[in-house]
């Protein structure tokens, strides 16, 4: 039987006008990676979605004019979703597709705002794409013809680049993880998920839009891969996040390779989609469930709980916290479990979880997902732009 294969081109276009013939710079390798959840494989069945991240690396900091890169993925095994830029400082656009004979190309475009180019990162995140698995086998998603520069006229920086495996099984009528080293997933299903579709990857929703007021929090981190949606277009900011989703979150934003499931919990399947992030917790000291055998996933994580998983996140990273606000002492103070007290003040000064207008904590409160969302944004913003 005759197959036709069809490769799609994503092309994330920094240029859009045609340059000089520019001499190439050696003394420095700026690197185009593909990763799914931090790995450059990824494990998935029909059915699965997963978040494919494009990162540029280089040694140290540097002045980016332009770029373009040609992704390229097998469309007969893999369908594209949609996309999402997280490039500041130039002109951009997103994601849009065009068609052209037998190959289908997604734009992205970025140029700087300044002939001289934009001082970036020695790693900076551009944007993320969403794919999702439609037959079995292996394939890559692959860089294909890129280039950088730093501005009009000036050198090229010698590129190299890392492209990322996809290993697709056959759907087995349940839901599987997926995403490689990082165990984080493709698909994401629990008793809290929506049964059909479980929790997917992140980009744009269509319950959070621009005009919603956790907009920016959630695109940043959906962006990053770090928080996912509860099916390809629904955030469901309103639904309170539970354990489960929780420490999930806190597992995907260390860029860990997760180990695999102990059996610390009787109320923790192997198989579900948050096992191996329980047991990375576990392990490091993050969570010790809510009994000797008891992890409770799918219960709503409550205020001082989160406090405390923050509080030990950081702890495990190495990470102290600045002090934004003067110390406040709540009116329910007295109602503060003993072990959270530590990690609810920390938190509190450090700007990531604050009390109400009538001076309250409720530690025993809940928070919905797009409150969360804005507290692990706050997080995840003030650990990368501290770090060393």
């Amino acid at each position: 039987m005759k197959r036709f294969a069809l490769s799609i081109t994503i092309c994330i276009l920094v240029l859009a006008i045609s340059l000089p013939a520019l001499a190439v710079d050696n003394s420095r390798t700026y690197s185009f990676q593909l990763t799914s959840n931090g790995s450059n494989t990824a494990a998935v069945k029909v059915g699965d979605v997963i978040t494919v991240q494009f990162t540029l690396a280089a040694d140290n900091s540097y002045a980016l004019y332009a770029m373009q890169d040609e992704i390229m993925y097998d469309s007969s095994k893999l369908q594209y979703v949609n996309g999402s830029l997280s490039m500041t400082g130039g002109f951009k656009s997103g994601f849009r597709d065009m068609e052209e004979s037998v190959y289908k190309k997604v734009l992205m475009n970025y140029v700087s705002a300044s002939v001289d180019g934009e001082v970036q990162g020695a790693s900076v995140v551009i944007g993320s794409f969403k794919l999702q698995a439609i037959a079995s086998g292996t394939t890559t998603v692959s860089n294909q013809d890129y280039y950088c520069t730093t501005k009009t006229g000036a050198n090229n920086y010698k590129s190299a680049a890392s492209d990322l495996t996809v290993t697709i099984s056959s759907s087995s009528g349940g839901g599987g993880t997926g995403g490689g080293g990082s165990g984080g997933g493709g698909v994401d299903i629990g008793d809290t998920e929506i049964p059909t579709t479980g929790e997917t990857t992140g980009g744009y929703f269509d319950d959070v839009l621009s005009t919603h007021w956790a907009y920016n929090y959630v695109e940043y981190l959906a962006t990053l891969g770090i928080v996912h949606g509860k099916s390809a277009a629904l955030f469901c900011p309103e639904d309170n996040i539970t354990r489960a989703e929780f420490v999930t979150i806190l597992a995907r934003m260390s860029g860990d390779t997760l180990p695999s499931y102990s059996g610390n919990f009787n109320d923790v399947a192997s198989a579900s989609y948050y096992a191996q992030a329980v047991s990375w917790a576990v392990a490091n000291g993050i969570t010790n469930g809510t009994s000797a055998n008891i992890f409770s996933p799918n219960s709503n994580i409550t205020r001082q709980d989160m406090a405390a998983l923050i509080y030990r996140y950081a702890v495990y990273k190495g990470y102290s916290f600045a002090t934004v606000n003067a110390a406040v002492n709540f009116i329910d103070q007295a109602d503060i479990a003993s072990y959270a007290l530590t990690a609810v003040s920390t938190m509190q000064q450090a700007n990531i979880i604050n009390g109400y207008s009538d001076n309250s904590f409720k530690p025993l409160g809940n928070a919905n997902r797009a409150e969360s969302a804005k507290m692990l944004a706050l997080l995840y913003q003030a650990m990368n732009t501290n770090a060393q």
